[in-house]
């Protein structure tokens, strides 16, 4: 679990109007000339941030309030913001699944890959679970879901247990009847995880001799994926 203790110290955040006033009425009554000594920010910021209703830095919060909600964050005045469920639960599925198929780009952007639609789908129902997140895909070569700098700062602070069907799912083969991921090996007809890489579940399904979960997979692979009605 991430609480707002754990977030980046760079960290922005929009607090809940409640909270907000709180924070300013402290200030008014230390003085601003007090609160930016004690704080370490200049007068000029404190008047920027209350006259703008700006994302104001957690650093700064952090000195003033000992309790707070927080609305929104981003990592600078440029980002967009994320609207987070405080206090966070990332999912392992979704940790697996940043930790196999996610790096960096050459601008610093955290980018999931994959070649499967099915997967990319997959992915931005686990993010979405988080809150309100901005994100962009591309298709290009394969599919590419990029996302925010701050979240993945957040979540690289999380531990997680592997979970063996995500892994599988990004990363996995099939080979003499067995499903092989890194040093893991199971038979197929022992594996009892949820897929959602429709060609290694219609491929387990046949190596299961599994024809009517065959014909099921195919079925929703075609509502899944098939153009929308022009009606």
């Amino acid at each position: 679990m991430i609480e707002v203790s754990d977030l980046p110290k760079n960290t922005r955040i929009k607090l809940s109007e409640n909270d907000e006033e709180r924070l300013w009425n402290k200030v008014e009554k230390e003085s601003v000339t007090a609160t930016a000594k004690k704080t370490d920010f200049s007068r000029t910021k404190l008047y920027n941030w209350r006259s703008k209703d700006c994302f104001i830095p957690l650093k700064f919060v952090n000195q003033l309030l000992n309790d707070f909600k927080v609305e929104a964050l981003k990592a600078g005045s440029n980002a967009k913001p994320l609207k987070l469920k405080l206090p966070l639960e990332p999912s392992s599925e979704l940790l697996t699944r940043i930790s196999a198929s996610a790096s960096v780009n050459k601008e610093g952007t955290p980018v999931y890959r994959t070649q499967e639609r099915s997967l990319l789908e997959r992915f931005k129902e686990l993010l979405e679970q988080l809150g309100e997140i901005p994100y962009k895909i591309y298709s290009r070569d394969a599919y590419e879901l990029r996302y925010p700098k701050l979240l993945q700062e957040i979540l690289k602070k999380q531990n997680y247990r592997t979970e063996l069907a995500a892994l599988f799912d990004e990363k996995g083969e099939f080979k003499n009847g067995k499903m092989l991921v890194n040093s893991t090996e199971i038979k197929v007809q022992d594996f009892k995880g949820e897929l959602y890489s429709m060609d290694k579940k219609y491929r387990l399904a046949i190596e299961r001799n599994d024809e009517k979960e065959m014909e099921e997979i195919l079925k929703q692979s075609v509502q899944r994926f098939q153009p929308p009605s022009s009606d």
